[in-house]
């Protein structure tokens, strides 16, 4: 979901990763090689499918429909897309100041890509 909201489409297997905790059980680490782009077109594509059918429209729609997949009711998964638009819209100064991001640069990334 992170990577449709910012525009990040490179989003291959290999931009994944998890830690195994005692137990085996599995916990995603923090997110890296992130590349946010602002759109030029209306509509773009994750490198990696988000559906079963193999779709990859980046978009949050194509997210939410696609919830049971990764056990999600879709309450569970509107609370995750609120979750992450709040993240976004709240911590984005201080992001975009750790980046170093021009005054530009800031004013063409800050669009959710809904």
């Amino acid at each position: 979901m992170f990577n449709v909201l910012v525009g990040n489409t490179d989003d291959h297997p290999r931009n994944h990763a998890a830690f195994v905790n005692p137990g085996g059980s599995l916990t995603l680490t923090p997110a890296y090689d992130i590349c946010p782009q602002p759109r030029s077109v209306p509509q773009a594509n994750q490198a990696m499918a988000i559906g079963r059918d193999g779709q990859r429209i980046s978009q949050v729609a194509s997210c939410r429909s696609s919830c049971e997949i990764y056990l999600l009711d879709s309450a569970q998964a509107q609370a995750i897309i609120d979750n992450q638009l709040d993240i976004i819209r709240t911590q984005w100064s201080e992001a975009a100041d750790a980046a170093r991001l021009t005054e530009l640069d800031r004013k063409l990334l800050y669009r959710v890509n809904t």
